[in-house]
């Protein structure tokens, strides 16, 4: 079954090479890079909507922000549907935006996320080292969105069974 976005991405594709077609990329290439900008722009979307109605917009929006800069620069594993990776991102990012986390918990979670971020990242290890630094810093600031979105960038680097 063919994945929606993909599917969609693919009729744009068409669409734009059919309205220019000395001008246009390959209709393909077109296609996967609008897949990939459909898929973000849904997650984001999505995420930071469910956020307003929930009246939690501002701590998504930091969480979502710090889960997605550490989603590109740290890797992890990624969904083979672009569909999926919508759904289950924007459920993952947003259900992490809401769970009250005291204090001590950041401070005793930290420290095994910056050793998940060193051991399990595929990233270069001056990455490894800002991100493990910048987690670091929040042991100190405390703020929970901030937190959560390490936190939940951490999970994305456990190994999965195949």
């Amino acid at each position: 079954m063919t994945d929606p976005i993909d599917y969609g991405a693919a009729k744009i594709a068409g669409w734009i090479k059919r309205s220019n077609p000395e001008e246009t990329d390959d209709a393909e290439r077109m296609s996967s890079t609008l897949s990939l900008l459909l898929n973000n722009l849904l997650t984001t979307g999505l995420i930071l909507f469910i956020g307003y109605l929930t009246d939690t917009l501002w701590s998504t929006a930091a969480m979502l922000a710090v889960f997605a800069l550490c989603r590109i620069m740290l890797k992890g594993f990624h969904l083979k549907s672009m569909t999926l990776c919508v759904i289950i991102t924007s459920a993952f990012v947003y259900l992490a935006s809401i769970i009250p986390v005291s204090p001590l918990w950041m401070m005793i979670l930290t420290p095994i996320c910056i050793l998940m971020i060193f051991f399990l990242s595929s990233a270069s290890i001056p990455v490894r080292m800002l991100f493990g630094m910048l987690m670091a810093v929040n042991m100190i600031l405390l703020y929970p969105p901030v937190f959560l979105g390490f936190a939940a960038q951490t999970l994305t680097l456990i190994p999965r069974r195949r």
